[in-house]
């Protein structure tokens, strides 16, 4: 796992060190650099595969390609093996190599192979062309930036900050972020600066700028009986888990001991050749998840570390996990997933988590909306309650605080099934939200995460069930509750859903609302965008705690936006 960055149409040794320093967290083993007239890559590296001989950046035979890459390539062995019998020679054992040299026999199509995650910058010398690609579901972060004399990337905003481009807000990212709590497509929430799609590769040449896709998931379910869903599954599923455990340093898993942790802990126990390491994070309070996780250690005979997160600590760790977050995002499960992440790296290098597996199988209890009678007899209502269950600062909200709504959710959402909420999730939720929340939250500790669920063979098979394999009736995860009966105790397999959920309203009884009536009040950041205070002042809670259910998470989302931009545009 690593950082990178750099630029094309200038030279600036100087600069692009600057750049990388930005990154040290992503990758606090070592730095590589790659300079000439008319590029320079930078890389910051955590040392995961080939520790000896793996040093960034890594150049073909001729040294006419060079690469800095993020990531890993789970089944490079295999595309390793067909590139040596058609004649390339290898000088190290890493998974970074084998993109060079997929890139000089394939072209483009190399990413159509690649099972992993990966964010990567390769020059081509001889065609004087930058190509850079990200992974099929966005699991690692890309950025850029370009105008009329230079282009710039890098793994995070932060880094292409330090050159020194104007900070602006972009309206209509900010309009986003309000109302979902990230934004959408390529945008941030600063003008210019834009991120790479999931899918999809960039070529930077003299001629300009091109982008295009090479993948993407395309719900077209089949008639597939449960018996044969449950053998895909569990095929698909354990070879994925299985790759996700190639590794040259220590690994381990986040077990919240709900459905889709238990299941990685479950299936990597299989194939560990010692107890598997788990790490559990709990709040001290009623609904805490920590006696279901030593459920499922006890069960597989994990080696387990627990995390109570103490709530002083709270106002600080947010001006820092903003700061990590980088593109803001205002999912509050950042800061567990970091603190557990502060516990783990003291034990290994990398874990791997259960992320994707209820956008995929219908785990959320919005999508029961988009199921079963209601649904038939309600569509159009049922649809806009699925969509009322995305979004918060809605247009009501939104006029009452900034005086405005330009945001249509028809623009954004027309689906009518189980199947197009998967389609629009795993464009926006996943790739903006869910996954920014991993990344940033385990490498703010230097820690890899890997998330098995979002397999490409995995998502490609999930996207050929029948709905009702998803959601039965009321019974949400069908598919996965029947395909590990035999792996995980029932308590575990039928319990309500809980996640890393954070007691948010507890929080702002103490400290924490004091902090955020600071940030929040007679701030640069309402005077520059106009917000209603007195607004905010009845969203602030009382003595009494709040006065509606959702503006504890509403005060979240402007208290996160307000440190952002002291932190960023400050």
């Amino acid at each position: 796992m690593c950082g990178i960055c750099g630029f094309y149409g200038f030279e600036d040794r100087q600069l692009l060190r600057k750049m990388t320093d930005t990154l040290i967290h992503r990758g606090p083993d070592d730095s590589g650099y790659y300079t000439d007239r008319n590029v320079s890559l930078g890389q910051r590296r955590l040392s995961i595969i080939d520790l000896k001989t793996g040093k960034q950046p890594i150049f073909n035979e001729d040294r006419s390609m060079v690469i800095v890459f993020n990531g890993e390539i789970y089944n490079f062995q295999e595309i390793r093996d067909n590139l040596e019998k058609n004649g390339h020679i290898f000088s190290t054992n890493s998974d970074t190599e084998t993109i060079v040299h997929a890139y000089e026999e394939y072209g483009h199509n190399c990413l159509k192979k690649f099972r992993g995650m990966f964010a990567f910058a390769l020059w081509d010398s001889r065609k004087k062309e930058l190509f850079l690609a990200r992974d099929h579901t966005g699991i690692k972060p890309l950025f850029y930036y370009s105008d009329k004399d230079r282009f710039i990337f890098a793994s995070e905003i932060k880094s292409i900050l330090e050159t020194g481009i104007k900070k602006k807000i972009n309206p209509l990212g900010l309009e986003e972020y309000l109302t979902f709590g990230f934004s959408h497509e390529d945008r941030t929430l600063l003008t210019g600066v834009k991120r790479l799609l999931p899918g999809h590769h960039l070529t930077v040449n003299h001629e300009g700028i091109s982008v295009g896709k090479y993948w993407s998931v395309e719900m077209n379910e089949t008639n597939m009986n449960l018996n044969d869903a449950i053998k895909g599954f569990r095929r698909a599923f354990e070879e994925s888990v299985k790759l996700r455990m190639i590794s040259d340093v220590p690994l381990g898993a986040y077990l919240s001991g709900g459905l889709d942790s238990s299941a990685v802990v479950a299936f990597m126990s299989k194939h560990a050749d010692e107890p598997v390491k788990t790490f559990s994070v709990g709040f001290g309070s009623e609904g805490d998840e920590l006696e279901y996780a030593r459920i499922i250690s006890e069960k597989f005979g994990t080696d387990h570390h627990e995390k109570i997160v103490e709530y002083k600590y709270i106002p600080k760790l947010i001006e820092k996990l903003v700061w990590h977050a980088d593109d803001c995002m205002s999912d509050a499960a950042l800061l567990p997933t970091f603190l557990i992440s502060e516990v783990a790296k003291k034990k290994v290098k990398v874990v791997l988590t259960g992320e994707g597996a209820d956008e995929l199988f219908g785990g959320y209890d919005r999508y029961t909306y988009l199921t079963g009678l209601k649904h038939r007899l309600f569509p159009s209502l049922c649809n806009k309650m699925y969509m009322y269950q995305m979004t918060l600062f809605r247009e009501g909200e939104k006029k009452k605080l900034m005086g405005n709504n330009n945001i249509d959710l028809n623009d954004y959402y027309d689906g009518r099934t189980l199947n197009d909420a998967t389609d629009f999730e795993l464009r926006t939720a996943i790739p903006n939200q869910l996954l920014v929340k991993v990344d940033r939250a385990t490498m703010a500790s230097s820690v890899e995460a890997r998330v098995p669920f979002l397999d490409r063979k995995l998502m490609e098979f999930s996207e050929k069930l029948p709905q009702n394999l998803k959601i039965y009736g009321s019974e949400s995860k069908f598919l996965l509750k029947k395909a590990l009966a035999d792996d995980l105790p029932k308590d575990i397999i039928y319990r309500k859903k809980h996640g890393f959920s954070v007691p948010l309203a507890r929080w702002f009884q103490g400290d924490l609302k004091d902090y955020a009536s600071q940030m929040l009040l007679d701030s640069e950041m309402n005077k520059n965008l106009g917000f209603n205070e007195e607004y905010i002042k009845k969203l602030l809670p009382t003595s009494k705690g709040f006065r509606r259910s959702g503006d504890a998470f509403r005060v979240w989302r402007l208290l996160v936006l307000g440190v952002w931009w002291e932190k960023v545009l400050g």
